[in-house]
């Protein structure tokens, strides 16, 4: 059986309290933490509430001074005691919880920031025992976009010396140059693309030699990596590199 689609006008159940971050810190979206940072913040309010009502409270029953042995003379001081601590411990607990998801969210921007990275290992081993496409290998970047450029190198560099397969440094002007093809997934504007072409006698059969292997020895370190085929006279393989994720 199929597993059901979402409904995107859906709108999803929000957990109760909207603190609860039900799959834990590391696992919650931006929507989750910053939902969950919000009502901290809001509950740490109630909390400093409570404090001062717990205050005034005793005030209040000092200055009344109720008789002996009333209800008020008997439990009074208790309830205002409890209303305190229970304010002062909440407010620092919501506090230290409003700290802790506000250093994830600045982890996760810091993180974004960074320029993306080709792990080595995990890519030459996805392609031992591949052999060497007959024609260059071409990576693509775009021309103005630094970070792009660097980890087009990085795959150069592993192509060129790590496989000994012959790799070619192309730039781009930009996105709109972005080659068209019959897509497995879809080619993306932003990530990575790998784009195996094959000659038309293949009749539309793709023996996909080197584009998975390639998917599999990116995504080990980069996310958004997509993979296409192209009918094309010569075999010729392109990975393209364009701009980072914003969150990745």
């Amino acid at each position: 059986m199929s597993a059901p689609v979402a409904n995107p006008n859906q709108k999803l159940r929000n957990p109760f309290p909207r603190w609860r971050l039900k799959n834990g810190l590391m696992s919650a979206s931006d929507q989750e933490l910053e939902a969950s940072v919000e009502s901290c913040e809001r509950w740490a309010l109630w909390c400093a509430g409570l404090l001062v009502l717990g205050v005034v409270a005793e005030v209040v029953l000092a200055a009344a001074h109720p008789p002996y042995d009333s209800f008020l003379e008997q439990w009074g001081s208790a309830f205002a005691n409890a209303a305190v601590a229970i304010g002062v411990g909440g407010e620092v607990l919501f506090g230290r919880m409003t700290s802790s998801r506000q250093h994830e969210i600045a982890r996760r921007l810091r993180a974004g920031l960074a320029p993306r990275t080709l792990a080595l290992e995990p890519f030459l081993a996805a392609l031992e025992g591949i052999p060497a496409p007959t024609l260059a290998v071409r990576v693509l970047f775009l021309k103005d976009d630094r970070e792009s450029l660097q980890l087009a190198e990085q795959i150069w560099q592993a192509l060129h010396e790590g496989m000994k397969w012959e790799t070619q440094l192309i730039a781009m002007a930009d996105t709109a140059h972005l080659p068209s093809a019959i897509f497995a997934g879809a080619l993306s504007v932003s990530g990575v693309s790998v784009l195996e072409q094959h000659s038309p006698e293949h009749q539309g059969v793709f023996t996909g030699t080197w584009g998975p292997p390639l998917v599999k020895g990116l995504s080990a370190s980069l996310k958004e990596v997509a993979l296409g085929y192209e009918v094309h006279p010569q075999p010729v393989v392109r990975i393209i590199v364009a701009q980072k994720p914003l969150l990745q």
